[in-house]
């Protein structure tokens, strides 16, 4: 019995390297599996935390996400990602980055940083998608001056039939002219 765990545990599979272990963690984080995508880093609180942060913020639909090349230095190595997000609305983002990876005993991990999810995020950045309604445009004639210029009309309705009006008994009213003089 021993000798068959030993032999389930020997062909477990193992990222052979920091590019197959980054692409590990791109494949988690595309899956949106957040919590095993952390676990492949060496913070991996942080790591959960702001992955779940940024796809909720983006509104993400979908991640496309792969590694194109690495640069080894004995136990770390740079992995560079190429990610292509899927966003409501028919938007499509795409953008490059690096992973900062480093080895921990046998294993490669992603060194946490929010440069994992966009080179020029901040430790204390996220992202999220905004959409602002553009503002009105002005017309302008051909010399250049408004015509029409964006702004707020009200409308007044007023309806003489339903209104208070002192009536004057018939009789009592004539026209008036500045020549005439009060009765």
């Amino acid at each position: 019995m021993l000798m068959l765990l030993g032999l389930v545990a020997a062909c477990t599979p193992r990222a052979a390297g920091p590019e197959p272990a980054a692409q590990l963690f791109l494949n988690s984080f595309a899956e949106q599996d957040f919590a095993a995508a952390a676990t492949r880093t060496d913070r991996p609180d942080d790591a959960e935390a702001s992955l779940v942060e940024v796809w909720d913020g983006l509104q993400a639909e979908s991640l496309t996400a792969t590694t194109t090349g690495a640069r080894l230095d004995g136990d770390s190595a740079v992995v560079d990602y190429s990610y292509e997000w899927r966003l409501p609305r028919d938007r499509v983002w795409q953008y490059t980055g690096q992973l900062h990876m480093g080895r921990s005993g046998e294993d490669w991990v992603v060194r946490w940083s929010k440069s994992a999810v966009h080179p020029q995020l901040g430790d204390r950045q996220t992202m999220y998608l905004r959409s602002d309604p553009a503002p009105r445009a002005r017309v302008n004639e051909h010399a250049g001056s408004d015509v029409l210029v964006p702004g707020i009309v009200y409308g007044i309705a007023f309806d003489a039939s339903r209104s208070l009006i002192f009536r004057l008994p018939p009789g009592r009213c004539r026209p008036y002219s500045r020549s005439s003089t009060s009765p």
